[in-house]
């Protein structure tokens, strides 16, 4: 899922949550548990975690979209996308989608919503800085 969000170059936030949501309500996207929310007792006994359900569902799985929803998500957003037949239009298409990205990434008004929303990019700026506050230091 955060694949895809990466991709639209969208932020992570209520809306996008509540756009997956709706696609899983629909049957267009599924949730898949890593491992299921439950333990054993001393006797072998199986038993539900208490309070999973209440806790960020990325701590338990994670939600895979379909295919063609991906396109709807593109369209929710307004985001261009190119179809495999307009295929010579590829090239213009990526250039509008990194230049939006660009400028949104570079614009940010609040550093911590920045943060939030962009997760991949902050790791990377923080990472880039901490490597540069080194070289100084030698």
């Amino acid at each position: 899922m955060d694949e895809v969000r990466q991709q639209l170059h969208v932020p992570l936030d209520a809306l996008w949550e509540q756009r997956v949501l709706e696609l899983e309500m629909h049957g267009l996207a599924s949730f898949s548990f890593y491992v299921p929310p439950i333990t054993y007792d001393e006797d072998g006994n199986e038993y539900e975690i208490p309070g999973w359900q209440d806790e960020p569902r990325e701590h338990w799985g994670s939600v895979n979209i379909h295919a063609p929803e991906v396109l709807k998500l593109a369209d929710l957003y307004g985001r261009p996308y190119v179809r495999l037949e307009e295929s010579p239009a590829l090239f213009a298409h990526w250039q509008l989608v990194q230049a939006e990205s660009e400028a949104r990434l570079h614009a940010p008004h609040d550093i911590a919503q920045w943060e939030r929303e962009w997760q991949e990019h902050a790791m990377v700026f923080r990472a880039k800085w901490a490597q540069a506050e080194d070289e100084e230091g030698d």
